[in-house]
Protein backbone atom coordinates (compact mmCIF):
# COMPACT_ATOMS: atom_id res chain seq x y z
CA UNK A 1 0.00 0.00 0.00
CA UNK A 2 1.10 3.20 -0.42
CA UNK A 3 1.57 6.35 1.58
CA UNK A 4 -1.47 8.84 0.53
CA UNK A 5 -1.08 12.39 0.57
CA UNK A 6 -4.53 13.64 0.03
CA UNK A 7 -5.13 17.30 -0.76
CA UNK A 8 -8.27 18.51 -0.43
CA UNK A 9 -9.21 22.15 -0.83
CA UNK A 10 -13.00 23.54 -0.70
CA UNK A 11 -14.13 27.59 -1.53
CA UNK A 12 -15.83 29.99 1.24
CA UNK A 13 -16.65 33.42 0.62
CA UNK A 14 -13.30 35.13 -1.30
CA UNK A 15 -10.79 32.36 0.70
CA UNK A 16 -9.72 28.94 -0.21
CA UNK A 17 -8.40 26.79 2.96
CA UNK A 18 -6.08 23.77 2.25
CA UNK A 19 -5.94 20.95 4.69
CA UNK A 20 -3.33 17.78 4.23
CA UNK A 21 -4.93 14.38 5.63
CA UNK A 22 -1.83 12.30 6.50
CA UNK A 23 -2.15 8.55 6.14
CA UNK A 24 0.50 6.35 8.31
CA UNK A 25 1.83 3.20 7.51
CA UNK A 26 3.21 0.53 9.80
CA UNK A 27 5.98 -1.11 7.89
CA UNK A 28 8.54 -3.51 9.19
CA UNK A 29 11.87 -1.93 7.81
CA UNK A 30 13.67 -5.00 6.22
CA UNK A 31 16.27 -3.09 4.38
CA UNK A 32 18.13 -2.54 8.15
CA UNK A 33 18.58 -5.38 10.41
CA UNK A 34 19.92 -5.06 14.10
CA UNK A 35 23.47 -7.23 15.53
CA UNK A 36 20.64 -9.36 17.43
CA UNK A 37 19.15 -10.68 13.81
CA UNK A 38 15.82 -8.02 14.42
CA UNK A 39 14.32 -5.60 12.16
CA UNK A 40 13.07 -1.91 13.65
CA UNK A 41 8.91 -1.59 13.07
CA UNK A 42 8.46 2.26 11.10
CA UNK A 43 5.76 4.38 11.37
CA UNK A 44 6.19 5.81 7.82
CA UNK A 45 4.16 9.05 6.22
CA UNK A 46 4.62 12.03 4.45
CA UNK A 47 4.77 15.33 5.86
CA UNK A 48 5.57 18.50 3.53
CA UNK A 49 5.97 15.70 0.24
CA UNK A 50 8.95 13.99 2.73
CA UNK A 51 9.03 10.47 4.15
CA UNK A 52 8.83 10.82 7.55
CA UNK A 53 9.58 7.20 9.46
CA UNK A 54 9.76 6.87 13.16
CA UNK A 55 10.91 3.76 14.55
CA UNK A 56 8.37 2.45 16.99
CA UNK A 57 10.08 -1.42 18.20
CA UNK A 58 11.64 -4.26 16.67
CA UNK A 59 11.32 -7.69 15.64
CA UNK A 60 11.77 -10.62 13.79
CA UNK A 61 10.46 -11.49 10.41
CA UNK A 62 9.27 -14.52 11.71
CA UNK A 63 7.06 -12.66 14.60
CA UNK A 64 5.77 -10.03 11.99
CA UNK A 65 2.16 -10.53 10.84
CA UNK A 66 2.06 -8.61 7.48
CA UNK A 67 -2.03 -8.55 7.27
CA UNK A 68 -2.57 -7.03 10.04
CA UNK A 69 0.97 -4.83 10.57
CA UNK A 70 1.39 -6.21 13.63
CA UNK A 71 3.45 -8.80 15.63
CA UNK A 72 2.41 -12.30 16.71
CA UNK A 73 1.19 -13.11 19.97
CA UNK A 74 4.53 -15.46 19.91
CA UNK A 75 6.11 -12.92 20.75
CA UNK A 76 6.63 -12.40 24.17
CA UNK A 77 7.38 -8.45 23.87
CA UNK A 78 3.53 -9.03 21.19
CA UNK A 79 1.56 -6.82 23.88
CA UNK A 80 3.87 -4.29 24.42
CA UNK A 81 5.18 -3.52 21.03
CA UNK A 82 1.37 -3.66 19.64
CA UNK A 83 0.04 -1.31 22.24
CA UNK A 84 2.86 1.18 21.25
CA UNK A 85 2.04 1.08 17.65
CA UNK A 86 -1.50 1.69 18.57
CA UNK A 87 -0.37 4.81 20.74
CA UNK A 88 1.30 6.23 17.99
CA UNK A 89 -1.49 6.20 15.73
CA UNK A 90 -4.00 7.65 17.80
CA UNK A 91 -1.51 10.59 17.32
CA UNK A 92 -3.12 10.44 13.38
CA UNK A 93 -7.02 10.02 14.71
CA UNK A 94 -6.61 6.17 14.12
CA UNK A 95 -8.13 4.38 16.86
CA UNK A 96 -8.22 0.31 16.71
CA UNK A 97 -11.49 -1.30 17.80
CA UNK A 98 -10.99 -2.66 20.72
CA UNK A 99 -13.61 -5.02 22.29
CA UNK A 100 -14.08 -7.22 25.02
CA UNK A 101 -14.52 -10.29 22.94
CA UNK A 102 -11.41 -9.52 20.81
CA UNK A 103 -9.17 -8.87 23.70
CA UNK A 104 -10.78 -12.30 25.25
CA UNK A 105 -9.95 -13.98 21.87
CA UNK A 106 -6.18 -12.71 21.60
CA UNK A 107 -5.21 -14.07 25.29
CA UNK A 108 -6.83 -17.24 24.70
CA UNK A 109 -4.43 -17.70 21.09
CA UNK A 110 -1.46 -16.74 22.72
CA UNK A 111 -1.75 -19.03 25.54
CA UNK A 112 -2.45 -21.48 22.83
CA UNK A 113 0.49 -20.74 20.81
CA UNK A 114 2.59 -20.71 23.81
CA UNK A 115 1.78 -24.18 25.32
CA UNK A 116 0.54 -22.87 28.15
CA UNK A 117 -2.39 -25.56 28.35
CA UNK A 118 -3.98 -24.98 31.70
CA UNK A 119 -3.98 -21.32 31.15
CA UNK A 120 -5.33 -21.64 27.72
CA UNK A 121 -8.07 -24.27 28.66
CA UNK A 122 -9.24 -22.29 31.68
CA UNK A 123 -9.47 -19.24 29.39
CA UNK A 124 -11.51 -20.79 26.78
CA UNK A 125 -14.03 -22.79 29.14
CA UNK A 126 -14.78 -19.50 30.87
CA UNK A 127 -14.62 -17.14 27.77
CA UNK A 128 -17.11 -20.06 26.36
CA UNK A 129 -19.49 -19.81 29.67
CA UNK A 130 -19.60 -16.40 29.11
CA UNK A 131 -20.89 -16.09 26.12
CA UNK A 132 -23.28 -18.37 26.83
CA UNK A 133 -24.61 -16.06 29.60
CA UNK A 134 -24.34 -13.26 27.53
CA UNK A 135 -23.68 -13.49 23.37
CA UNK A 136 -23.16 -9.83 23.41
CA UNK A 137 -20.48 -8.82 26.33
CA UNK A 138 -18.42 -6.06 25.95
CA UNK A 139 -16.45 -3.91 28.52
CA UNK A 140 -19.76 -1.78 29.07
CA UNK A 141 -21.36 -4.59 30.28
CA UNK A 142 -19.15 -6.23 33.16
CA UNK A 143 -20.36 -3.95 35.58
CA UNK A 144 -20.01 -5.48 39.40
CA UNK A 145 -24.18 -6.28 39.16
CA UNK A 146 -23.20 -8.90 35.60
CA UNK A 147 -20.56 -10.17 36.96
CA UNK A 148 -21.99 -11.32 40.41
CA UNK A 149 -25.19 -12.66 37.66
CA UNK A 150 -22.40 -14.84 36.07
CA UNK A 151 -20.84 -16.02 39.03
CA UNK A 152 -24.52 -17.26 40.27
CA UNK A 153 -25.12 -18.52 36.89
CA UNK A 154 -21.88 -20.38 37.14
CA UNK A 155 -23.05 -22.15 40.12
CA UNK A 156 -26.50 -23.05 39.44
CA UNK A 157 -26.25 -23.37 35.87
CA UNK A 158 -23.28 -25.01 35.36
CA UNK A 159 -22.68 -26.60 38.95
CA UNK A 160 -19.42 -25.32 39.62
CA UNK A 161 -18.36 -25.10 43.06
CA UNK A 162 -17.03 -21.73 44.69
CA UNK A 163 -13.05 -22.57 44.26
CA UNK A 164 -13.97 -23.06 40.43
CA UNK A 165 -16.14 -20.09 40.07
CA UNK A 166 -12.90 -18.05 41.95
CA UNK A 167 -10.60 -19.26 39.02
CA UNK A 168 -13.10 -18.12 36.26
CA UNK A 169 -13.32 -14.65 38.10
CA UNK A 170 -9.17 -14.73 38.00
CA UNK A 171 -9.47 -15.17 34.31
CA UNK A 172 -11.85 -12.21 33.68
CA UNK A 173 -9.81 -10.10 36.28
CA UNK A 174 -6.52 -10.78 34.69
CA UNK A 175 -8.34 -9.68 31.56
CA UNK A 176 -9.56 -7.08 32.65
CA UNK A 177 -6.22 -5.30 34.08
CA UNK A 178 -4.73 -5.80 30.63
CA UNK A 179 -7.58 -3.84 29.48
CA UNK A 180 -7.11 -1.51 31.76
CA UNK A 181 -2.92 -1.00 31.49
CA UNK A 182 -3.57 -0.75 27.78
CA UNK A 183 -6.52 1.93 28.48
CA UNK A 184 -9.03 0.06 26.62
CA UNK A 185 -11.33 0.71 30.10
CA UNK A 186 -10.70 3.67 32.83
CA UNK A 187 -11.73 0.86 36.06
CA UNK A 188 -11.27 -3.01 36.51
CA UNK A 189 -14.80 -3.68 38.41
CA UNK A 190 -12.97 -6.91 39.10
CA UNK A 191 -10.41 -4.97 41.44
CA UNK A 192 -12.47 -4.84 44.67
CA UNK A 193 -14.59 -7.72 44.09
CA UNK A 194 -13.92 -10.84 46.43
CA UNK A 195 -15.16 -14.50 45.68
CA UNK A 196 -15.18 -16.50 48.45
CA UNK A 197 -13.28 -20.11 48.06
CA UNK A 198 -13.82 -23.27 49.80
CA UNK A 199 -10.42 -24.57 51.79
CA UNK A 200 -9.03 -27.87 50.82
CA UNK A 201 -7.79 -30.35 52.86
CA UNK A 202 -4.91 -32.48 50.78
CA UNK A 203 -3.83 -35.96 51.89
CA UNK A 204 -0.49 -37.12 50.83
CA UNK A 205 -0.08 -40.45 49.50
CA UNK A 206 2.12 -42.94 51.74
CA UNK A 207 4.74 -44.89 50.09
CA UNK A 208 2.60 -47.67 50.46
CA UNK A 209 0.16 -46.75 48.72
CA UNK A 210 1.83 -44.97 45.47
CA UNK A 211 3.47 -48.63 45.21
CA UNK A 212 0.11 -50.57 45.44
CA UNK A 213 -1.23 -48.12 42.37
CA UNK A 214 2.45 -48.27 40.50
CA UNK A 215 1.75 -52.31 40.69
CA UNK A 216 -2.25 -52.30 39.93
CA UNK A 217 -2.87 -54.32 37.21
CA UNK A 218 -4.48 -51.74 34.67
CA UNK A 219 -4.41 -51.86 30.44
CA UNK A 220 -5.43 -49.84 27.98
CA UNK A 221 -5.65 -45.61 28.70
CA UNK A 222 -5.72 -46.19 32.58
CA UNK A 223 -2.03 -48.10 32.66
CA UNK A 224 -1.30 -44.81 30.54
CA UNK A 225 -2.62 -42.60 32.64
CA UNK A 226 -0.96 -44.19 35.28
CA UNK A 227 2.33 -44.37 33.72
CA UNK A 228 2.12 -40.64 33.07
CA UNK A 229 1.43 -40.02 36.90
CA UNK A 230 4.14 -42.10 38.05
CA UNK A 231 6.30 -40.30 35.79
CA UNK A 232 5.33 -36.83 37.37
CA UNK A 233 6.13 -38.40 40.60
CA UNK A 234 9.68 -39.81 39.67
CA UNK A 235 10.57 -36.41 37.59
CA UNK A 236 10.54 -34.74 40.81
CA UNK A 237 6.64 -33.61 40.96
CA UNK A 238 6.73 -32.41 37.11
CA UNK A 239 3.60 -30.63 36.18
CA UNK A 240 1.31 -32.54 33.99
CA UNK A 241 0.67 -30.27 31.24
CA UNK A 242 4.84 -30.39 31.43
CA UNK A 243 4.82 -33.91 30.87
CA UNK A 244 2.45 -34.58 28.18
CA UNK A 245 4.40 -31.75 25.98
CA UNK A 246 7.85 -34.32 26.46
CA UNK A 247 9.13 -35.40 22.98
CA UNK A 248 11.88 -37.73 22.00
CA UNK A 249 13.81 -33.61 21.42
CA UNK A 250 13.87 -33.44 25.45
CA UNK A 251 15.81 -36.54 26.08
CA UNK A 252 19.79 -35.65 25.99
CA UNK A 253 22.07 -38.39 27.78
CA UNK A 254 19.49 -40.16 29.22
CA UNK A 255 18.13 -37.28 31.13
CA UNK A 256 15.34 -35.48 30.77
CA UNK A 257 15.59 -31.44 29.94
CA UNK A 258 12.80 -29.10 29.63
CA UNK A 259 11.37 -25.18 30.15
CA UNK A 260 8.76 -24.72 32.41
CA UNK A 261 5.57 -23.57 30.82
CA UNK A 262 4.43 -21.94 34.07
CA UNK A 263 7.46 -19.68 35.43
CA UNK A 264 9.86 -20.83 32.11
CA UNK A 265 12.36 -22.08 34.31
CA UNK A 266 14.83 -24.73 33.02
CA UNK A 267 15.02 -28.50 34.28
CA UNK A 268 17.60 -31.16 34.36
Amino acid sequence: MLILLVFNTFYTGHLHYTYTMVTPKIILYKHKKYANGLHPIILQFVKNGKPIRKVIGKCSEKDWLPSKSRVSPRNIEAPRINNDIENALKNFGITKIATFQKLMSDRIENFKVKGQVSRYQLNEITFRYLLEFSPDVDFEDLTENFINKFAAYLINEKGNNRNTVKEKMNVLSAALKEAKKKKMIPDNPLEDMHFAKDKNVKSKLSVEEILIFKNANLTGKAAEARDIFMACIYLRGMRIGDMICLTEVNVIDDRIHYNEFKNGKNYN
